[in-house]
């Protein structure tokens, strides 16, 4: 089966649009993300920027908590909110995270915050794994 000219030019529309979708859909890894929550008033803080954990896209930062009594709403995103560096829940099951439960997130959150009721007071490390197909978020308690 030859292919005229004209399908090649549509199935080189097609795939330029692909490669524009994916791109567009790529986390900045290049940005510093932070954690913005309701504890710091949602400010890009450099105490709050999100390291790399080795050399694997696995990010960490540390929050204390002193008043374990509300919980805290946040996300992990960049100083301006980018698409594709804004990172919330995906799926309304996975708002809520509880400690030792990954959940899957989105770079392209909006409104989708997290939200943990820490236990207890205490310094927590909130990760972000980059590694897979979708973003997963977890907690643990600082050792």
């Amino acid at each position: 089966m030859s292919r005229q000219p004209n399908d090649i030019a549509v199935m080189h529309r097609h795939l330029a649009i692909l490669l524009l979708f994916l791109l567009s859909h790529t986390t900045h890894a290049d940005e510093p993300l932070y954690l913005r929550c309701d504890c710091n008033w949602w400010q890009a803080l450099p105490e709050y920027q999100m390291q790399q954990v080795g050399s694997a896209n696995l990010y960490r930062t540390e929050i204390e908590i002193k008043n374990a009594s509300f919980p805290i709403n946040f996300k992990l995103v960049d100083v301006n909110y980018t698409p594709g560096s804004n990172f919330g829940y995906l799926n309304p099951t996975d708002r809520v995270i509880t400690m030792g439960r990954v959940v899957k997130a989105t770079a392209d959150a909006v409104k989708e915050n997290f939200e943990f009721m820490p236990p207890a007071p205490g310094i927590y490390q909130i990760f972000l794994d980059l590694d897979g197909k979708t973003p997963m978020v977890f907690i643990s308690k600082a050792i």
